[in-house]
């Protein structure tokens, strides 16, 4: 058996008891608050995973602009088709855009 502190009150208490015998907190059982910061945390965590998948997606949509402005080209001998170059914008935009958004979250819960 051994003496704990309270996470409530800060009250010394034995670790067998089931409630702080001077404020009445109950051990082992999550409380609003603990619930709403672990709920807050895991959509945080989901926000920016999917954040970063669409960054991904982005990125791969500048790649095939990129791919398709060089082959319509033929290498920079002419000019490209302005569907490359849109390519290349939105998907340059979009994950910057992105990147962007990822640090402002990654900074409020700090």
């Amino acid at each position: 058996m051994a003496i704990v502190r309270c996470v409530n009150c800060n009250h010394r208490m034995s670790d067998k008891a089931p409630a702080c015998p001077s404020c009445g907190y109950q051990r082992g059982v999550a409380s609003q608050p603990e619930l709403t910061e672990e709920t807050h945390y895991k959509k945080r965590r989901e926000r920016l995973y999917r954040l970063t998948m669409l960054s991904y997606v982005a990125l791969t949509v500048f790649l095939i602009g990129a791919i398709w402005y060089l082959m319509d080209s033929a290498w920079l001998s002419r000019g490209a088709s302005a569907w490359s170059k849109y390519l290349l914008a939105v998907g340059m935009l979009g994950y910057f855009v992105l990147r962007v958004m990822m640090i402002y979250i990654r900074r409020q819960s700090r």
